[in-house]
């Protein structure tokens, strides 16, 4: 997705295990920069510079571009841009003209298409990632924030988060095929359970998560957020659980969307690059059991939290949070459910881990140098990578 992107991490092609490495790219808004996160040190290890005010970011499948929406000049309402990231070299390959006020950002499975939201334009820009030019402009609902592509492709659905509305888009003939209502007041962040059958949607004003039922696109279940202001959301790998990140707490009203810039005044966006009065207690993660899907626990991190995504093991998560020079990265040991690290960030916004390509054959398995790690009763491509994941960290 978007800042709710995760999938195997590591860096481009298919590498000898040895050598692969788990990354997070984390955008800092204010610094618009982008920092590369080894997530075996937990230390930064790169920082690429791209565009004016950077939000979400997403990969292409096989890790080697990484897309990231520049939101530009608050209230400038002009075109905004996103920058493509060569990962091999951590610089930026070109930069692409979108719409105002860009937002999410999400790639395809078969990494052809790239989709950005533009929040002040009230459209959706999809890009052609083989040549990285605009090839259609969708119009969808009011102030669309994130958007997600199913793990099938064959739609991407986007928060509206001005019409309080989901719109999904072909992926094919790349048009509005459904819009509906999202359940909740300021629809925000959008995660898929791993099979495609449910979406989960933040609302940041109504302090819930709605559960869709993607056959149908009908609401099935509405969860109450275990704190305020939830924002990016995240399912774990093992599908058992949901990570929300609440950008507020119950002792303070102030609720800071870092891509919601360019929408009414009741959208509170400190001006200057100081850090806004903190609440007396800080923001939590809500984890939601999705047998049940009810919240079982909260775990208190940093404040004005943005964004989730785990680990490619599942073994912690990562939840960006802080407002314009201040920040961090706060990670949660998945086990214990509770805070691990707290890795000091440059107004950390959204998150998401490099992806590496699965294997596709035995052979192949054996020739990125698996062979040593792969079970001679070897049948598939699964094995190898899971086997490629248990041994990149």
């Amino acid at each position: 997705m978007t800042c709710l992107s995760l999938i195997f991490s590591g860096l481009g092609g298919v590498m000898n295990t040895t050598q692969a490495q788990t990354r997070a790219y984390v955008t800092n808004i204010n610094a618009d920069k982008v920092s590369v996160i080894d997530a075996k040190s937990n230390r930064v290890v790169a920082s690429i510079s791209v565009g004016r005010r950077p939000i979400h970011i997403a990969f292409t499948p096989n890790g080697r571009l990484a897309y990231v929406t520049n939101n530009g000049k608050p209230f400038d309402h002009v075109p905004d841009s996103v920058s493509v990231i060569d990962t091999a070299t951590s610089s930026v390959l070109t930069t692409i003209t979108v719409g105002d006020g860009a937002s999410g950002v999400a790639t395809t499975p078969d990494g052809k298409l790239v989709y950005v939201t533009n929040y002040g334009s009230g459209t959706v820009s999809v890009i052609n990632a083989i040549t990285n030019r605009v090839v259609k402009t969708v119009g969808v609902g009011s102030a669309p924030d994130s958007v997600a592509v199913a793990p099938n492709g064959k739609f991407a659905y986007v928060s509206n988060l001005g019409a309080d509305t989901i719109s999904v888009i072909d992926t094919v003939r790349n048009i509005v095929v459904a819009t509906f209502p999202s359940g909740g007041d300021a629809a925000r962040g959008i995660a898929f359970t791993s099979n495609g059958n449910f979406a989960y949607v933040t609302h940041i004003f109504s302090n819930t998560i709605t559960i869709i039922d993607t056959t149908t696109n009908k609401i099935v279940a509405t969860v109450p957020s275990g704190s305020c202001g939830p924002n990016g959301i995240a399912v774990a790998p093992n599908g058992e659980s949901v990570y929300v990140a609440n950008n507020c707490t119950p002792s303070t009203t102030k609720v800071i969307p870092q891509s919601a810039y360019n929408a009414s005044d009741s959208i509170v966006m400190p001006s200057a690059p100081v850090e806004p009065e903190r609440p007396s207690e800080p923001a939590v993660v809500s984890i939601i059991k999705t047998a049940g899907n009810t919240v079982v626990t909260n775990v208190p991190t940093g404040f004005f939290l943005f964004d989730v995504a785990f680990r490619p093991d599942g073994a912690f998560a990562y939840v960006t949070g802080g407002s314009n020079h201040v920040g961090a990265v706060y990670v949660i040991d998945t086990q214990t459910q509770s805070l691990a690290v707290t890795i000091p960030m440059d107004g950390a916004s959204c998150i998401a881990f490099q992806p590496t390509p699965r294997p596709a054959s035995k052979s192949q398995c054996e020739k990125g140098g698996y062979k040593r790690f792969v079970n001679p009763t070897f049948k598939n491509q699964r094995q190898c990578a899971r086997y490629v994941i248990a041994h990149s960290l």
